[in-house]
């Protein structure tokens, strides 16, 4: 990586974890705020904002792993790996939670199941992935443009 790279790594890294903690952030308050998942009977309530902490600590600590090896290659991964990451983890910690406690289309709150909200929660991470990589692609082709831009005026000046 040179040295007039440095900046614009950590500009990408900065930019991606930023949608990758929103992103998180949505999920979190999905599990913990929003019907059915806080209507789904205490002891499912409680393990639904478990995994929303550990969701949001996951996918934020392995999104900006991922992100900061695989941008020091290529620099539009900064921008792209957290937000179609952060989601995808987020789902897998649900998922791994859900396996765990045993978490089965019993009936929750009202007519809705639980495996009904485990399809919804899933459908949402995957919208989350969809709109995160369009604005990522954006993001990250001015970055590759603004690198492209600043490397051609380092050679002009030498």
């Amino acid at each position: 990586m040179t040295l007039t790279r440095q900046p614009l790594f950590y500009i990408g890294l900065f930019i991606g974890e930023v949608g990758a903690a929103g992103q998180a952030l949505l999920l979190y308050h999905e599990l913990v705020d929003t019907l059915p998942y806080k209507a789904m009977g205490i002891e499912v309530v409680s393990v639904y904002v478990s995994i929303a902490i550990t969701g949001v600590w996951t996918a934020l600590l392995v999104s900006l792993l991922v992100a900061g090896y695989l941008g020091r290659k290529t620099l539009w991964l900064t921008i792209v790996a957290p937000v179609v990451l952060s989601p995808l983890i987020f789902a897998a910690v649900f998922q791994g939670y859900s396996f765990v406690y045993g978490l089965k289309a019993e009936p929750g709150g009202g007519d809705f199941t639980i495996l009904r909200a485990s399809e919804q929660f899933n459908t949402y991470c995957l919208s989350l992935v969809g709109l995160g990589l369009s604005v990522a692609i954006v993001l990250a082709s001015i970055l590759t443009m603004i690198a492209k831009g600043s490397k051609s005026n380092l050679e002009i000046a030498d």
